[in-house]
């Protein structure tokens, strides 16, 4: 069924007599499952408008530069309309958010500071000329952070000591690091972290590897995630190399594509690097427990 017909049938659905809890759950799903005609769904009715214009909030990704934007993608200068334009439903309802390639950290700190029902807040290959103030998401239910712990200065020194016991990240159970990850007697505050559950680094010394396999007593998966690149293999080969010294059925690595694209699956419920590194991990288990068995 092409997306035009659906929209016709929805059409249909709004003036037929269905109970409105049914009627909502088939615009909400048909919304979820086809993001791209939520502006079309809203012009149907008022009642339709309600229920699903917060998914316009939900998911966003701000870029520097975008060649063609799209409805949840949005270039700076849409992104500042939309802090002028609707800032109550960017508190409300922006959950997820994402920026790509950004350098200026002011721009990232104004975007969150109106985002107060964030859960997930992440960047993607990002050089910063100054590092943003994270210490006002310290408020936030914050569940996924793939960021630069630098930018938590402000909440505690920076690296010595890394204080894991911090309100900040009471909730996180997600923790992408952009930092090189060095001794482990300065990362030791990660097993303070009480719901941390998935680590993913790329730069990680071998102790504090070793101290988060050993020390954060909730972890299921640790995740290197590698983009295309030059010599890929060779580098997928070192830390496979690595991973098999360690002997840690936890440790996943992974190649992603399309960094975005594989962040926005996550963020609307589907399959992401984290999802796959759990099934990796849960697959091996049954091996070996299956091999036990034998």
């Amino acid at each position: 069924m092409t997306v035009s017909s659906q929209l016709l049938r929805l059409d249909w659905l709004s003036q037929a007599k269905l109970p409105v809890e049914l009627e909502r759950e088939i615009f909400e799903l048909a919304a979820f499952l086809h993001p791209e005609i939520i502006l079309t769904l809203i012009l149907v009715a008022r009642r339709v408008q309600i229920w699903v214009e917060p998914l316009l909030y939900r998911t966003l990704s701000v870029h520097i530069f975008v060649t063609r934007p799209q409805i949840f993608r949005l270039p700076l200068r849409a992104a500042a309309k939309l802090l002028m334009a609707n800032p109550p439903s960017l508190r409300k309802h922006a959950q997820h958010v994402c920026f790509v390639q950004m350098r200026q950290s002011s721009v990232v700190a104004d975007f969150l500071s109106f985002c107060g029902a964030a859960v997930d807040v992440a960047c993607i290959s990002t050089t910063w000329e100054h590092y943003p103030d994270l210490s006002l998401l310290r408020t936030q239910p914050l569940r996924r952070l793939s960021f630069t712990l630098r930018a938590l200065k402000q909440l505690f020194p920076w690296p010595d000591p890394f204080n894991g016991r911090h309100a900040f990240f009471s909730q996180i159970t997600h923790l992408r690091i952009l930092d090189w990850i060095g001794e482990w007697h300065t990362w030791s505050g990660l097993a303070q972290m009480p719901h941390l559950t998935h680590v993913s680094s790329d730069t990680i010394s071998d102790s504090a590897l070793r101290g988060v396999l050993q020390h954060c007593k909730l972890l299921e998966v640790f995740v290197f995630v590698f983009a295309p690149q030059f010599r890929l293999h060779e580098k997928v080969a070192e830390q496979a190399a690595r991973a098999a010294r360690f002997g840690d059925s936890r440790v996943v690595i992974l190649v992603v594509k399309d960094r975005l694209s594989d962040w926005e699956s996550g963020a609307r419920g589907g399959e992401d690097f984290w999802v796959k590194a759990s099934g990796i991990v849960k697959r091996r288990l049954m091996e070996r427990k299956t091999a036990l068995d034998h």
